[in-house]
């Protein structure tokens, strides 16, 4: 059983899907095994993004999937967050957050 909402995509292996608008689709806290608080959040996305987070984490390859072109405000990018190494992302996660 694949931990939280990970799953196998049929060309990117292990990961999680994402987009530009929605963001991740999995708790990053959980996965890094933390309590998220309101203290932590601050912290966390008071100097990154989703994509920022993500970006800083070697164990983890940011995949660009599609683009939609709805309009303004209606656009979006979809992306595929491949793992390499589930036990290295989630202590990269960890380390990321717990230093924010």
């Amino acid at each position: 059983m694949l931990p939280l909402k990970l799953s196998i995509h049929k060309e990117f292996g292990l990961g999680f899907p994402a987009t530009l608008i929605e963001g991740l689709t999995i708790d990053i806290f959980e996965l890094a095994d933390l309590e998220q608080t309101d203290e932590l959040c601050d912290a966390v996305w008071g100097s990154r993004n989703w994509l920022s987070l993500i970006e800083e984490c070697g164990s983890a390859t940011l995949i660009e999937i599609n683009e939609h072109e709805g309009g303004p405000g209606m656009s979006d990018t979809f992306y595929w967050v491949a793992v390499a190494d589930l036990d290295s992302f989630r202590a990269e996660l960890r380390e990321i957050i717990l230093s924010a």
